[in-house]
Protein backbone atom coordinates (compact mmCIF):
# COMPACT_ATOMS: atom_id res chain seq x y z
CA UNK A 1 0.00 0.00 0.00
CA UNK A 2 2.90 2.37 0.65
CA UNK A 3 4.17 2.42 -2.89
CA UNK A 4 0.23 3.42 -4.28
CA UNK A 5 0.24 6.68 -1.99
CA UNK A 6 -0.09 9.34 -3.95
CA UNK A 7 1.90 12.27 -3.34
CA UNK A 8 -0.71 14.18 -2.07
CA UNK A 9 -1.30 11.19 0.48
CA UNK A 10 1.95 10.96 1.26
CA UNK A 11 2.09 15.40 1.55
CA UNK A 12 -1.40 15.55 3.69
CA UNK A 13 0.02 12.20 5.91
CA UNK A 14 3.59 13.97 6.74
CA UNK A 15 1.63 16.93 7.77
CA UNK A 16 -0.53 15.53 9.91
CA UNK A 17 2.66 13.71 11.39
CA UNK A 18 4.45 17.04 11.56
CA UNK A 19 0.82 18.13 13.52
CA UNK A 20 1.17 14.96 16.07
CA UNK A 21 5.23 16.11 16.73
CA UNK A 22 3.78 19.85 17.54
CA UNK A 23 1.37 18.46 19.89
CA UNK A 24 3.71 15.73 21.69
CA UNK A 25 6.13 18.86 21.85
CA UNK A 26 3.76 20.98 23.39
CA UNK A 27 2.83 18.60 26.05
CA UNK A 28 6.29 18.01 26.90
CA UNK A 29 7.18 21.37 26.88
CA UNK A 30 4.13 22.85 29.36
CA UNK A 31 4.76 19.49 31.70
CA UNK A 32 8.50 20.58 31.97
CA UNK A 33 7.15 24.31 32.66
CA UNK A 34 4.64 23.21 35.10
CA UNK A 35 7.51 21.28 37.44
CA UNK A 36 9.21 24.36 37.90
CA UNK A 37 6.28 27.33 38.08
CA UNK A 38 6.28 26.94 41.59
CA UNK A 39 9.39 25.31 42.72
CA UNK A 40 12.40 27.48 42.09
CA UNK A 41 15.57 25.86 42.62
CA UNK A 42 17.14 27.68 45.13
CA UNK A 43 19.22 24.81 46.12
CA UNK A 44 20.42 21.17 45.74
CA UNK A 45 17.31 18.85 46.56
CA UNK A 46 18.53 15.88 49.19
CA UNK A 47 18.09 12.45 47.34
CA UNK A 48 15.05 11.82 48.99
CA UNK A 49 13.23 14.93 48.17
CA UNK A 50 14.01 13.76 44.60
CA UNK A 51 12.96 9.73 44.83
CA UNK A 52 9.65 10.44 45.42
CA UNK A 53 6.64 8.41 44.40
CA UNK A 54 5.38 11.72 42.21
CA UNK A 55 8.56 12.59 41.24
CA UNK A 56 9.49 8.71 40.08
CA UNK A 57 5.96 8.69 38.63
CA UNK A 58 7.16 11.31 36.38
CA UNK A 59 10.15 9.99 35.37
CA UNK A 60 8.07 6.80 34.08
CA UNK A 61 5.35 9.20 32.23
CA UNK A 62 8.53 11.07 30.42
CA UNK A 63 9.74 7.55 29.79
CA UNK A 64 6.56 6.32 28.55
CA UNK A 65 5.68 9.61 26.35
CA UNK A 66 9.32 9.89 24.52
CA UNK A 67 9.20 5.87 23.62
CA UNK A 68 5.64 6.14 22.42
CA UNK A 69 6.82 9.30 20.22
CA UNK A 70 10.03 6.88 19.02
CA UNK A 71 7.40 4.20 18.08
CA UNK A 72 4.77 6.37 16.75
CA UNK A 73 7.44 7.57 14.04
CA UNK A 74 8.18 3.84 13.10
CA UNK A 75 4.39 2.77 12.90
CA UNK A 76 3.99 6.25 10.73
CA UNK A 77 6.90 5.62 8.44
CA UNK A 78 5.65 2.28 7.56
CA UNK A 79 1.94 2.89 7.34
CA UNK A 80 1.47 6.84 6.36
CA UNK A 81 -1.75 8.19 7.13
CA UNK A 82 -4.42 7.52 3.78
CA UNK A 83 -6.71 10.03 3.27
CA UNK A 84 -9.98 8.32 3.44
CA UNK A 85 -12.43 7.57 6.59
CA UNK A 86 -10.14 5.31 8.48
CA UNK A 87 -6.88 7.31 7.84
CA UNK A 88 -8.91 10.31 9.43
CA UNK A 89 -9.91 8.05 12.51
CA UNK A 90 -6.65 6.78 13.19
CA UNK A 91 -5.22 10.30 13.17
CA UNK A 92 -7.96 11.26 15.63
CA UNK A 93 -7.22 8.11 18.06
CA UNK A 94 -2.89 9.24 17.95
CA UNK A 95 -4.41 12.85 19.12
CA UNK A 96 -6.55 11.59 21.74
CA UNK A 97 -3.46 9.41 23.10
CA UNK A 98 -1.10 12.20 23.10
CA UNK A 99 -3.91 14.14 25.24
CA UNK A 100 -4.30 11.34 27.40
CA UNK A 101 -0.09 11.42 27.91
CA UNK A 102 -0.95 14.99 29.18
CA UNK A 103 -3.09 14.29 31.63
CA UNK A 104 -0.46 11.56 32.59
CA UNK A 105 2.26 14.09 32.75
CA UNK A 106 0.26 15.95 35.48
CA UNK A 107 -1.60 13.00 37.11
CA UNK A 108 2.32 12.23 39.39
CA UNK A 109 0.26 13.36 42.67
CA UNK A 110 -2.66 11.20 42.16
CA UNK A 111 -0.91 7.44 41.70
CA UNK A 112 -4.62 5.60 41.01
CA UNK A 113 -5.40 8.18 38.48
CA UNK A 114 -1.59 7.95 36.97
CA UNK A 115 -2.16 3.84 36.91
CA UNK A 116 -5.23 4.33 35.44
CA UNK A 117 -4.40 6.08 32.48
CA UNK A 118 -2.01 3.25 30.97
CA UNK A 119 -4.55 0.75 30.19
CA UNK A 120 -6.70 3.43 28.66
CA UNK A 121 -3.46 4.46 26.67
CA UNK A 122 -2.59 0.87 25.53
CA UNK A 123 -6.58 0.29 24.73
CA UNK A 124 -5.92 3.14 22.29
CA UNK A 125 -3.09 1.60 20.93
CA UNK A 126 -5.04 -1.59 20.26
CA UNK A 127 -7.67 0.21 18.86
CA UNK A 128 -5.47 2.65 16.41
CA UNK A 129 -3.82 -0.52 15.31
CA UNK A 130 -7.39 -2.45 14.61
CA UNK A 131 -8.45 0.90 12.65
CA UNK A 132 -4.60 0.63 10.56
CA UNK A 133 -5.60 -3.19 9.68
CA UNK A 134 -8.67 -1.61 8.34
CA UNK A 135 -7.36 1.43 6.27
CA UNK A 136 -4.20 -0.80 5.01
CA UNK A 137 -6.62 -3.85 4.40
CA UNK A 138 -3.77 -6.27 5.92
CA UNK A 139 -5.13 -8.94 9.00
CA UNK A 140 -3.02 -8.16 11.95
CA UNK A 141 -4.74 -8.46 15.70
CA UNK A 142 -2.66 -6.15 18.11
CA UNK A 143 -2.26 -8.67 20.45
CA UNK A 144 1.30 -6.92 22.42
CA UNK A 145 -0.68 -4.06 23.42
CA UNK A 146 -3.66 -5.79 23.94
CA UNK A 147 -1.63 -8.21 26.76
CA UNK A 148 0.39 -4.83 28.04
CA UNK A 149 -3.40 -3.11 28.38
CA UNK A 150 -4.37 -6.60 30.44
CA UNK A 151 -1.06 -5.72 32.64
CA UNK A 152 -1.73 -2.56 33.55
CA UNK A 153 -5.21 -2.53 34.59
CA UNK A 154 -4.19 -5.83 36.64
CA UNK A 155 -1.52 -3.30 38.25
CA UNK A 156 -4.38 -0.65 39.00
CA UNK A 157 -6.91 -3.92 40.51
CA UNK A 158 -4.04 -4.84 42.44
CA UNK A 159 -3.77 -1.22 43.76
CA UNK A 160 -7.22 -0.73 44.86
CA UNK A 161 -7.62 -3.87 46.09
CA UNK A 162 -4.58 -3.63 48.20
CA UNK A 163 -4.87 -0.36 48.86
CA UNK A 164 -8.88 -1.33 49.61
CA UNK A 165 -7.38 -4.09 52.71
CA UNK A 166 -4.04 -2.91 54.03
CA UNK A 167 -6.11 -0.22 56.63
CA UNK A 168 -7.34 -3.32 58.31
CA UNK A 169 -4.07 -5.49 58.15
CA UNK A 170 -0.63 -4.22 59.29
CA UNK A 171 1.47 -6.76 57.29
CA UNK A 172 0.00 -5.29 54.17
CA UNK A 173 0.09 -2.09 55.06
CA UNK A 174 3.98 -2.25 55.52
CA UNK A 175 4.72 -3.46 51.96
CA UNK A 176 5.38 -0.65 49.59
CA UNK A 177 2.67 -1.58 46.74
CA UNK A 178 2.63 1.96 45.24
CA UNK A 179 6.67 1.24 44.55
CA UNK A 180 6.01 -2.37 43.13
CA UNK A 181 3.60 -1.15 40.63
CA UNK A 182 5.63 1.70 39.62
CA UNK A 183 8.75 -0.36 39.12
CA UNK A 184 6.50 -3.22 37.08
CA UNK A 185 5.02 -0.18 34.90
CA UNK A 186 8.47 0.99 34.22
CA UNK A 187 9.26 -2.40 33.20
CA UNK A 188 6.02 -2.96 30.98
CA UNK A 189 7.31 0.25 29.07
CA UNK A 190 10.55 -1.06 28.01
CA UNK A 191 9.28 -4.34 27.40
CA UNK A 192 6.46 -3.16 25.28
CA UNK A 193 9.06 -0.75 23.33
Amino acid sequence: MNEILSETQKRVSDRLVDLIDIVFAVVVGTSIAAIFANNSLREWPSLYEVITLPNMSLLVAYIAVVLSWVGYHRMVELNPYTLNKWGYVRFGVDVVIVFLYTVLLYSRENFSMFLSLFPIIFLLYAFGGIVRTREYGKVSWPRGSLMYMLLFLANWIIYFVWNSLAPSNEILESIPISWILWFLTLFYIFCYR
